[in-house]
């Protein structure tokens, strides 16, 4: 989505991109746990939740200065070029995840051992995505 911003030429584009972008960056802000919780299993938030989050640490560390130097080298299009390469780049890896999770699931023999109706009865009674991580 980054990759349009430098097309935005007028304040009316600015102000819809700037919209669209914050609710798509909330969405994914607000079910980062509940999307770890999917892909990984609850007995793993924990441990896969802190390395989302060390990951993400590291990526804003360093896209700063990556940016920097592209907009010194090269233009005022780069660094919107390199951010939008980047989220595109994780997007298309991350519709993977699921998949990967599956074959994980049942090379361990976590899969299959229960039906879906016993792992949502399970869920259930744990609660809300909200108070499972502690926020409700």
């Amino acid at each position: 989505m980054t990759l349009v911003l430098p097309f935005c030429e007028s304040y009316f584009l600015l102000v819809v991109f700037s919209f669209v972008f914050g609710l798509c960056v909330a969405a994914f802000s607000s079910l980062r746990s509940v999307i770890v919780v999917e892909l990984m299993g609850l007995d793993k938030l924990t441990t896969c939740y802190s390395q989302l989050v060390i990951f993400h640490g590291i990526s804003v560390l360093i896209g700063a200065p990556v940016a920097g130097y592209l907009l010194d080298k090269y233009n005022y299009f780069y660094p919107f070029y390199f951010a939008g390469g980047c989220m595109l780049l994780s997007g298309l890896l991350s519709m993977f995840l699921r998949k990967v999770a599956q074959v994980e699931r049942r090379k361990s023999g976590h899969g299959g051992s229960q039906s879906s109706s016993e792992n949502e009865m399970k869920m259930k009674s744990l609660g809300t995505p909200h108070e499972i991580v502690g926020l409700g």
